[in-house]
């Protein structure tokens, strides 16, 4: 009986460990040099842009705050790719990709 008890409280714990190291891997790491992951990556534009230029856009499945190289307007749908990224302003700077 008594093995039978310890047994199950080493599978709860490992089946604990095995959640909490899931949800670990699984979370963004786009801190700090982790940004350069988003580089040269490509996306497209959730909300065109604003008067002040700011737009949402989707790269690998998130959504980010963006805005375009330059003074031009972007569309809804718009494909884009990240040029760079303002570290300040947790921004990506976006430029449109002709196709």
């Amino acid at each position: 009986m008594d093995g039978s008890i310890c047994l199950l409280i080493s599978l709860l714990v490992l089946a604990g460990l095995i959640v909490a190291l899931v949800k670990y891997l699984r979370k963004p790491s786009y801190h700090g040099q982790g940004y350069d992951k988003l580089m040269g990556r490509k996306g497209f534009v959730i909300r065109a842009s604003q008067f002040d230029g700011d737009m949402r856009v989707e790269v690998r499945g998130e959504t980010w705050l963006a805005r375009g190289e330059g003074r031009h307007g972007f569309d809804t749908g718009e494909k884009i790719v990240v040029k760079s990224i303002d570290l300040d302003k947790k921004v990506l700077i976006v430029e449109r990709i002709d196709v």
